[in-house]
């Protein structure tokens, strides 16, 4: 090979080996842009509702918690892990009985690959005062405290169910958003809410059986209930927590259910 062609040889393979060094920066760089993003991630907020106080003689715990974008939720008691629900709002309940002494509550979000820092709660559990304790004369007012989540009565509590959904298309499940007002003085539990449907629309021609699908709210229950605090309102607005309806799509006309609506009507339990 003539010197003339060697030299452009080095010069082709410095100008390759400068172009792959761009890439690599480039690379580098946007490695480092998803990782700064992934690391600016906010964590969730825990609301100050219905937080067990500090200490407290209750021997569980409820949480409610909300993000700014639509997540997975992954909560923490005392390191134990488990999913506790998706969307912008959830919720984790304890009903124990909780073990005396310090206890650590952590909540974190998932958005695709991404991890939010935790949003923490700590508070500890204390040993029920035995009589006389605490109060004047040995009567033992004031020594006993119904843990949250623990019902003081056999009896459901009052409390109010209202709800709406408008835009029903065929084929389409809208939820129907649910608010539970609490109007007692003590926060409540919500264990069950049941929607029922009238069998005939206003005015008449669209019957329910055929025409509307109901599919009540499965993610309330003894075991997973909702908290309501005492004089407020929770809004439930997704499933599972909130029912959902269907104009069910029919191989034959629906042309008579346009514009017509239907009687809602609510029950529940709830214990304090």
């Amino acid at each position: 090979m003539s010197p003339v062609g060697e030299k452009r040889r080095k010069r082709r393979l410095v100008v390759w080996l400068l172009v792959t060094l761009c890439v690599l920066a480039d690379l580098i760089g946007v490695g480092a842009l998803r990782a700064s993003g992934a690391s600016g991630l906010g964590a969730p907020v825990i609301s100050p509702v219905g937080l067990p106080t500090d200490p407290t003689t209750a021997r569980s715990a409820a949480f409610m918690f909300t993000y700014d974008r639509t997540a997975d939720f992954r909560c923490t008691l005392d390191g134990a892990d488990a999913g506790c629900g998706s969307g912008i709002f959830g919720q984790a309940v304890y009903e124990g009985p909780l073990a005396l002494g310090r206890h650590t509550f952590e909540v974190r979000a998932l958005t695709g690959r991404d991890v939010s820092p935790p949003a923490s709660y700590a508070w500890t559990i204390a040993a029920m005062p035995t009589a006389g304790e605490g109060s004047e004369g040995g009567s033992g007012e004031g020594g006993s405290d119904a843990g949250a989540g623990e019902s003081s009565t056999a009896e459901s509590l009052p409390f109010d169910i209202s709800g709406d959904v408008a835009g029903l298309a065929p084929g389409v499940a809208r939820p129907i958003v649910l608010t539970l007002e609490n109007p007692n003085a003590a926060a409540i539990f919500v264990t069950s809410v049941v929607v029922e449907i009238s069998v005939d629309s206003t005015p008449p021609g669209c019957p329910s059986a055929t025409n509307i699908a109901l599919e009540q709210a499965s993610g309330i229950s003894a075991s997973s209930p909702v908290l309501v605090p005492s004089h407020d309102s929770v809004v439930l607005r997704a499933h599972p927590l909130a029912p959902l309806i269907t104009l069910v799509d029919r191989p034959w006309n629906q042309d008579a259910c346009k514009g017509k609506s239907f009687a809602l009507a609510y029950s529940g339990s709830a214990h304090s």
